[in-house]
């Protein structure tokens, strides 16, 4: 049992790790594509504010912070699903000792692999998009401004 649950720590935080270098290497391929627009985000900046009727560095600094708060929020919700993930398989695996039939061993731990798969998935899912959002909170304040535009015509 306990190199099972080894096993899984183990399993869970490389996965993280995977997550992390996938995070990294999507940021630099945006933050490149970024770099390549140029000039374009002032123009955005100023067709958008223009239609605010308020100015660019009034705006600009407000979506930039919005971007962050977002990315703590994802990370955030990412942890607490890795914690209460945690919670169950160890609830699971309390459950599995105390049982004397082997079938409701198998299920106990048929779930606690099943709660595992989810919980990676969800973690994975919102550490990627929160470590985007505090990497480059620039370049998603751009992107977010960039679906405004095209939302506005």
């Amino acid at each position: 049992m306990k190199e099972f649950l080894t096993s899984l720590l183990v399993f869970l935080f490389s996965s993280l790790a995977y997550a992390d270098e996938v995070a990294k290497t999507t940021a630099d391929k945006v933050l490149e594509r970024a770099d390549k627009v140029g000039g374009f985000i002032e123009t955005s900046l100023t067709q958008l504010t223009q239609k605010l009727g308020t100015t660019m560095d009034y705006l600009w600094p407000r979506l930039v912070k919005q971007q962050i708060a977002y990315g703590v929020a994802d990370i955030t919700i990412a942890f607490a699903a890795l914690f209460i993930g945690a919670l169950i398989i160890i609830l699971l695996t309390a459950v599995s000792k105390t049982t004397k039939e082997d079938d409701d061993k198998v299920t106990c731990y048929m779930l606690a692999t099943a709660t595992s798969v989810v919980c990676i998935l969800v973690c994975a899912y919102f550490l990627y998009y929160g470590i985007i959002h505090l990497i480059a909170p620039e370049t998603q304040a751009f992107q977010d401004l960039l679906d405004t535009l095209h939302s506005c015509h």
